[in-house]
């Protein structure tokens, strides 16, 4: 009777043991793959989100100091590069973040598209007299709405609750 239950008690703990390091190492796998992707969403804001807020508050600022040339410029190069670390870099890691560092990387791209076209519309300046520091304004607007949109679904999109970017109509 006592040896059954000290081979009881014995199964008893290695099985929870076995439990324990099993979920240890899924929490310790959950935690390294979260700093992972932290890292990786850290790089896409100041590599390219955060450069393009720069350029665009001095493009919509009181002097213009950064012509709507150079703004366009750059999403349409960031455009380019973040096309090209998903398809040569990131499609080749093997992680389990790759899914949504696929997603991040194609909803900052539409988060660019869409600036640029907000851009390119405003960047057509009648000859004709009129109101245009109310049209800066409008279309700063616009891009204020994209950028507070971008920020707030941005999570949502990356856990596949949101499907898109809304057009700042």
């Amino acid at each position: 009777m006592n040896e059954v239950f000290i081979a009881l008690l014995s199964v008893s703990v290695g099985f929870l043991l076995g439990i324990l390091g099993q979920f240890a190492s899924a929490k310790i796998k959950e935690r390294k793959d979260r700093k992972e992707f932290e890292g990786f969403n850290e790089m896409i804001t100041t590599e390219y989100v955060e450069p393009y807020r720069k350029l665009s508050e001095g493009y919509f600022n009181e002097d213009a100091s950064v012509p709507n040339g150079e703004v366009t410029a750059y999403l349409s190069k960031s455009i380019t590069s973040l096309t090209y670390l998903k398809t040569e870099e990131i499609s080749f890691l093997k992680t389990d973040n790759q899914f949504k560092m696929i997603r991040l990387i194609e909803f900052t791209k539409s988060y660019f598209r869409e600036s640029q076209r907000i851009l390119n519309e405003y960047s057509f300046q009648s000859p004709l007299p009129g109101p245009k520091d109310s049209d800066k304004e409008m279309h700063r607007g616009k891009i204020d709405k994209l950028e507070e949109e971008y920020k707030d679904k941005k999570e949502k999109y990356l856990n596949l609750k949101a499907e898109k970017l809304s057009a700042a109509k």
